[in-house]
């Protein structure tokens, strides 16, 4: 599961961005199920469940251990 947020100047851009994203996600997996949202409420059930993820994982592997990462660039810096 991979889940990402996107932010952008205009909504033709996050647009734009977006089916971006997906073109990829598909690319690597055809069958991939793709979910995008700007409604805040569906936009926290997704944030919800990647939450939940963390737990699901610990639980496949009794006594496993998961680590977590998060990765941001700054737009002033996305162009690098």
């Amino acid at each position: 599961t991979l889940f990402i947020e996107l932010g952008d100047a205009t909504q033709e851009l996050l647009f734009a961005h977006i089916e971006i994203v997906r073109d990829l996600c598909l690319e690597i997996d055809n069958h991939a199920h793709f979910n995008a949202s700007m409604d805040p409420q569906r936009s926290q059930e997704l944030w919800a469940a990647r939450h939940r993820t963390y737990y699901a994982s610990l639980a496949l592997k009794p006594n496993g251990k998961a680590v977590v990462t998060d990765t941001c660039v700054p737009l002033s810096q996305f162009a690098q």
